[in-house]
């Protein structure tokens, strides 16, 4: 399949801003897809962005609002976002509401907030309601994001908030859907 496919954008270069961007297309694509971005790789900014499109997926790293964050300068922020339809990736792995893989070539810090995701997250493992996996080897904040959605994966790292991840702060965040594991912050 297609690598760095977004709603929107398929690969942000260099400190983007998305501002109440909205994408209603179904997604069908490969590795580094997102509704809003496929790939960000320099200080990325959203805010208020929405996506209402299905998105199917035959690999990983996928989200709704961003695939995959390996922002090597600038970090990035995600704020006030939501995801309001089904993210499929049969199989594959690092699969979020809101943003599939934070890589660890993310070197700055990366802060999501005030974001939420109300419908079914499917794949293997790693997936979450807002977030898939982070690998960050530096500080990624998830803070007063809400999942509603059923989380399906095949392991233990798939749960309402996060899959799995590493230096990962989580406050004020909770999830009301199923989850199929008992990754970090799980019912």
């Amino acid at each position: 399949g297609k690598v760095d496919v977004g709603g929107i954008a398929g690969c942000d270069r260099g400190f983007s801003k998305f501002i109440n961007c909205v994408n209603t297309g179904t997604i069908t694509a490969g590795q580094h897809s997102g509704g809003i971005l496929g790939r960000s790789q320099m200080g990325t900014v959203f805010d208020g962005c929405i996506n209402k499109g299905v998105i199917n997926c035959n690999n990983n790293n996928v989200g709704g609002i961003c695939g995959t964050i390996a922002s090597t300068d600038g970090g990035a922020t995600i704020r006030n976002c939501e995801n309001h339809n089904q993210i499929t990736a049969t199989g594959k792995n690092n699969i979020g509401g809101i943003v599939g893989t934070i890589t660890n070539k993310a070197t700055q810090n990366v802060t999501i907030s005030s974001c939420i995701n109300t419908n079914d997250i499917n794949g293997s493992s790693n997936i979450g309601g807002i977030v898939g996996s982070s690998a960050s080897t530096q500080s990624v904040t998830i803070s007063s994001c809400l999942n509603l959605g059923t989380i399906n994966g095949n392991n233990s790292s798939s749960c309402g908030v996060i899959g799995s991840g590493s230096t990962v702060a989580i406050s004020n965040s909770f999830n009301a859907g199923k989850s199929s594991g008992n990754g970090i912050a799980s019912n």
